[in-house]
């Protein structure tokens, strides 16, 4: 009955010529639920063609607290007649609607995603889970100049960034268009991307180091020698600092942000091969292949703090929500190490699958 309110405010509420912007609300069995729908950006009114934000508040009717885990589907469409339309006419559009069906479609369909895959051939597939054609999913290929490596989504999810390690560039994808914008010199086999937390910059790994990119003018603003080896990638929450491993020489290179200029390195162990950051003992946890140590580096000192011990075949680490709880996997011996990150010592070692990685 809930999920019949929800879809039938949005569809009775959005229409042709209203005033959206002003918040609309439906109460029923015990559940508010406010509607608003505004102009994108710096826009002054909603237009047609141009991008609009929709707001959804749903709270209990006494208490007016936020109604939690909901998953509302919301669709848009213009009335086809005069006045409100009723239960009855909502819950058989809705029902077209939930058939996925190319022939009942609404005006606009918020609950569309896409699912993306990085392919060994020189292209992206964008799949659209919800609807088909022909049988199939694909809903377009988006072409690069050669096979992509790693890649990186704005929050926004409006543009995609793939490093190219074979014409040493990163693409930039718009996805509203599936179309690549520009592709970027990145210098010699460009590996893993990532953007730092207010995504002013794009970081990028190569051969020698990292590339820094201006996200707003798409251009290269320096290339920032670090050590020798792959490397890994992590900020401090502050954007004041990025984090680079040199697998080879076992180092943490520490680089400023603002200046973008490398201060120090600092010794982490034998082959550092993974890199992730804690938000919660603000630190840098690195794990070292060679010699299965996690290194703790203080993310405002740079210091190493702890070494948690485990076993050689460290590979992948990353923390659950919240930054506590760290993970890792190892290769050789098919375990995944659980740490915790406010004593930074080893609590659990699990038994996975053979090679985890």
């Amino acid at each position: 009955m809930r999920l019949l309110t929800l879809t039938t405010l949005l569809i009775c509420a959005v229409c042709l010529g209203g005033n959206a912007q002003t918040p609309q609300k439906i109460v029923q069995d015990g559940i508010e639920i406010e509607f608003t729908a505004e102009p994108a950006m710096h826009q002054a009114e909603l237009l047609a063609g141009q991008d609009a934000r929709f707001r959804l508040r749903i709270r209990d009717t006494n208490s007016k607290t936020p109604v939690t885990n909901v998953r509302p589907a919301v669709w848009v469409a213009q009335r086809e007649r005069l006045g409100p339309p009723g239960p009855a006419q909502c819950r058989a559009k809705v029902e077209s609607y939930l058939q996925g069906s190319l022939r009942s479609r609404p005006d606009v369909d918020l609950n569309t995603y896409y699912l993306l895959t990085l392919n060994e051939e020189a292209n992206l597939s964008v799949i659209d889970p919800l609807l088909g054609f022909g049988g199939s999913k694909l809903l377009t290929l988006v072409l690069l100049k050669s096979p992509g490596e790693d890649w990186a989504l704005s929050n926004d999810r409006m543009k995609l960034f793939v490093s190219m390690p074979r014409v040493n560039q990163v693409a930039v994808v718009d996805t509203g268009t599936w179309k690549v914008i520009t592709n970027i010199d990145t210098g010699v086999k460009p590996s893993r991307v990532a953007l730092q937390p207010d995504e002013k910059y794009l970081w990028v790994t190569n051969e020698s180091g990292v590339t820094v990119i201006d996200t707003s003018t798409l251009k290269t603003t320096k290339q920032i020698p670090t050590g020798p080896g792959t490397h890994g990638i992590a900020f401090a929450a502050d954007n004041k600092f990025a984090f680079v491993t040199n697998r080879d020489d076992g180092t943490l290179s520490v680089i400023s942000v603002p200046k973008l200029k490398k201060l120090r390195d600092v010794k982490t162990g034998t082959r550092a091969s993974s890199l992730t950051f804690s938000p919660l003992s603000n630190a840098l946890y690195v794990g070292n292949e060679a010699d299965g140590t996690i290194a703790v580096v203080d993310a405002s000192t740079h210091k190493l703090t702890a070494n948690i011990p485990t076993a050689p075949g460290l590979k992948t680490i990353r923390f659950a929500n919240g930054g506590r709880w760290g993970f890792v996997a190892n290769t050789l011996d098919s375990n995944v190490y659980i740490f915790d990150a406010s004593t930074n010592r080893l609590v659990h070692k699990q038994e996975v699958g053979e090679a985890p990685d």
